[in-house]
């Protein structure tokens, strides 16, 4: 055999195993949402993050590492939002992130360190009941909250 034939053999059978591979990876029925949390000073350990996906109401819990990092798997294609909390911090809502298939979404967070105040993680308040996704009866939570 002729050496260019071998070195075109070798090249074809490595691009149909790379070409292969990809498709594998898109075949995952589930995506995932990862990011960071911090604060004004860095990463932020412990956070506990609620992903609920709007139209079919599941939801996946997870807490971020000691550099802040998050991630929340098996999330099926669609919107979700995400409830962030932490011991002495301000909790915050992200309303809108979109998970497809087989892929992962980043979404970082940013939470405000409170001072001298409770946060809602110290008062025991969770994530927003399943009437809270409508615009209306979100202000109306908000202004609950913070009285």
């Amino acid at each position: 055999m002729r050496p260019y034939m071998r070195i075109t053999k070798l090249c074809a059978a490595t691009a149909l195993v790379l070409i292969g591979a990809f498709p594998i990876e898109l075949q995952r029925k589930t995506g995932a949402i990862e990011g960071f949390v911090v604060d004004q000073w860095g990463p932020v350990a412990a956070a506990s993050l609620t992903a609920r996906n709007l139209i079919s109401g599941t939801t996946v819990h997870g807490k971020s590492d000691s550099q802040g990092h998050y991630r929340l798997d098996g999330l099926h294609a669609g919107t979700y939002s995400i409830w962030v909390e932490a011991v002495g911090h301000d909790s915050i809502w992200v309303m809108r992130v979109q998970v497809e298939r087989g892929l992962d979404a980043q979404q970082d967070m940013f939470i405000r360190k409170r001072f001298g105040g409770v946060s809602s993680l110290d008062r025991r308040v969770g994530p927003p009941c399943r009437q809270c996704y409508s615009p209306a009866h979100l202000n109306l939570t908000n202004d609950r909250r913070q009285g």
